[in-house]
Formats: structure tokens, C-alpha cells, sequence
């Protein structure tokens, strides 16, 4: 959490790095402790070991079902696992 939170961008339409390299995929594992359903996202508040990150999920138009579905996994097992 603590590098990713202190990764930067040269500039806003550049790619975010991390210690010098582009981040392309990041995957945090940590606990889910708040999680704030909106129109486009839904927002999580993750903590781990070296810190707290919020998550943004985007929902697709196209299955809000499945997205539901996998919001509510999250919460209900207070751990998320994002990539």
C-alpha cells in the first residue's frame, strides 16, 4: 500500500509509476473496513499491513447484476483481493 500510495505521474496523461516503473496491473490484497455504493462505482476503503488505499470498482451499464453481486462478496467477506 505505501508504494502504490506514493506512486506518481510526470503527467496527467502519462502512465502512474512506481520506483521507476509503469503501473499497469496492481493487484492489493487487504481488509475491506467501508464500502460506498455509487451510480458509476462503488468505492472501498482497503487497509493492509503498510497502509490504507481507496478502491474504485467502475460498473458496467451492461451487468449490474454480476457487479452487485461481486460488491456484496466483498463486503461480505470484509478482504478483497483487486487486480
Amino acid at each position: 500500500m505505501k508504494q502504490l500510495k506514493g506512486a506518481k505521474q510526470d503527467h496527467t496523461d502519462d502512465a502512474w509509476k512506481a520506483g521507476g516503473a509503469e503501473l499497469h496491473q496492481v493487484k492489493i490484497i487487504g481488509n475491506v473496513f467501508k464500502v460506498k455504493d455509487q451510480i458509476t462505482f462503488a468505492k472501498f476503503d482497503v487497509e493492509g499491513s503498510t497502509g490504507l488505499v481507496e478502491v474504485r470498482l467502475w460498473l458496467d451499464g451492461g451487468n449490474g447484476v454480476f457487479m452487485a453481486e461481486r460488491c456484496a462478496a466483498c463486503w461480505a467477506a470484509l478482504f478483497l483481493a483487486m487486480s
